[in-house]
């Protein structure tokens, strides 16, 4: 089982939503955790556009990285290209992954449905991501790629 930390500086968005699919897609393949260095607020439409998907984040919290039980991972991924300098050094990994999430546009006035059409974007780029990343780094073999579950 692979040990796996998603950093974000605030763990609120972004960082939240890839925890969800790599718990739901990778499941008993590894350990998730993703904390952040100036934890904030879970976003209201991250969480929105993940109940859409059938993942509930009702138990997802922003999380300190000062909180986590382990310093090394197999795997850091960094949610935004800021990130990795970021990163306290005493977090350590075999890998590191940079996957430049860019944060949804949040103009003002915009309209609810502008909101939710900015966060589906970003959700469904961080869920091909992710996709491709557990294809590439957690399958066993290609015959067990989580791509295949989603065309049968």
């Amino acid at each position: 089982m692979k040990r796996i930390l998603i950093f974000c500086p605030e763990n609120a968005c972004r960082s939240q939503i890839m925890e969800a699919y790599l718990k739901f897609y990778a499941g008993n393949q590894v350990e998730v955790f993703s904390a952040g260095t100036q934890p904030g607020q879970l976003h209201p439409y991250a969480k929105a556009v993940m109940e859409e998907d059938g993942l509930d984040l009702k138990n997802h919290y922003p999380k300190e990285l000062k909180s986590l039980p382990y310093h090394k991972f197999d795997h850091i991924i960094f949610a935004c290209e800021q990130c990795q300098h970021l990163l306290p050094s005493k977090f350590k990994a075999r890998k590191t992954f940079q996957f430049n999430i860019p944060l949804p546009v949040l103009q003002e006035g915009a309209t609810h449905l502008q909101l939710l059409q900015s966060f589906r974007g970003m959700r469904n780029t961080i869920q091909k991501k992710l996709l491709i990343y557990i294809g590439k780094e957690l399958s066993e073999s290609p015959d067990t790629s989580p791509l295949q579950a989603l065309y049968s």
